[in-house]
């Protein structure tokens, strides 16, 4: 799983497995992480979610995934 701002560098979560979790589960990213990455925080104008390797793409894989609540909190 993981997330991008603006097209940049991917913010990977830390379970390599987090996409096979069967329940809902929070993920809260620090804006520092994005930061670390290249990404401007001041001026984000895209979000981007996927499941994979963001560079390596490879087709394959069924089932639906929800996200919600996506926001920036102080």
């Amino acid at each position: 799983l993981y997330v991008t701002l603006n097209g940049g560098l991917p913010v990977i979560h830390e379970d390599p497995a987090a996409a096979q979790i069967g329940a809902w589960m929070p993920w809260d990213i620090p804006l520092q992480s994005f930061v670390d990455k290249g990404a401007d925080v001041t001026n984000a104008t895209s979000i981007t979610l996927g499941i994979g390797d963001k560079i390596g793409l490879q087709p394959g894989g069924t089932g639906t995934m929800y996200f919600d609540d996506i926001g920036v909190h102080p």
